[in-house]
């Protein structure tokens, strides 16, 4: 009867052995991180990095493909100070993704009375663009619709016409949601639709 040395199991075929520790060996495949469970293990990525879908491979911050939609308040009771602070936000964000038709798609929405389109997935392919037409984009300073807004992200703003991956591509669809709580109209309705199609 064979046996092994402590630390190592006796393996199916009864002959040879193998580490009790699977991070010990080089067949775990952790491309950062891999951390011993009894007898399983689960691969864990350095600061920055987030793991993908494999379970083994890491991705960082940041990088990989999202159709993403930022709906921002530009009604009077947010006022215009905070309205210049969330277009700030809204750049930090931008700069931290890689933008491009392979990468992060972004599109953005304004809402006061009226909901407007500042710009959709479909039409800016770099930060530097994005980032002007933010710049340049006029609050609005009137009502708060946020119901309204987010009827028209729900029903528009994913779809292909306006620059969003086809479903079955998988690509993660994401909403930004900035208010100041102040709706003058139903939300309940459409942030529910848009809670089971789109994460927010």
């Amino acid at each position: 009867m064979c046996k092994c040395f402590e630390g190592y199991s006796l393996a199916e075929d009864r002959k040879s052995c193998r580490s009790k520790d699977p991070c010990k060996t080089s067949e775990h495949g952790c491309e950062h991180l891999c951390v011993n469970n009894e007898n399983s293990y689960v691969c864990k990525c350095f600061e920055g990095y987030n793991l993908v879908e494999d379970g083994k491979r890491c991705r960082r911050c940041g990088e990989g493909p999202v159709d993403l939609v930022f709906v921002i308040d530009g009604s009077k009771s947010l006022g215009e100070d905070n309205f210049e602070i969330v277009k700030q936000f809204v750049n930090g964000i931008i700069d931290a993704l890689e933008i491009s038709q392979k990468a992060a798609r972004v599109g953005l929405v304004q809402y006061s009375t009226h909901v407007r389109t500042e710009f959709t997935m479909a039409q800016y392919s770099s930060a530097k663009e994005m980032k002007k037409a933010i710049s340049q984009m006029k609050y609005m300073g009137r009502g708060s619709m946020t119901g309204l807004a987010l009827k028209l992200m729900y029903e528009k703003s994913f779809t292909e016409v306006q620059g969003a991956r086809r479903r079955s591509l998988g690509v993660p669809r994401v909403a930004i949601v900035f208010t100041d709580g102040r709706a003058q109209d139903e939300v309940a309705d459409w942030a529910n639709r848009a809670k089971q199609s789109v994460a927010k």
